[in-house]
């Protein structure tokens, strides 16, 4: 879950419907896709211009991609 307040990305466990962990991404994330196999997350945060990807085995930011003004919006494209 995105919380563009704190900038951070929430990691909520289903069964407790609680909050496991927080990760530290850049300001104002809005968006959260999820790699195919399931080993990366990548987060837009459209007021920095950047998308967070987020290994989700080490539960960290792993990178920082430069996307310019607006990234708001992910989308997979084959």
């Amino acid at each position: 879950v995105a919380i563009p307040s704190a900038n951070k990305v929430a990691v909520v466990d289903l069964k407790s419907m609680k909050v496991a962990k927080t990760i530290d991404v850049p300001s104002a994330p809005q968006e959260i896709l999820m790699r195919p196999d399931g080993k990366v997350a990548y987060v837009s945060c459209n007021t920095t211009g950047r998308v967070a990807a987020i290994d989700l085995v080490g539960w960290k930011v792993a990178d920082i991609i430069a996307t310019g003004k607006g990234a708001d919006g992910l989308a997979w494209a084959k």
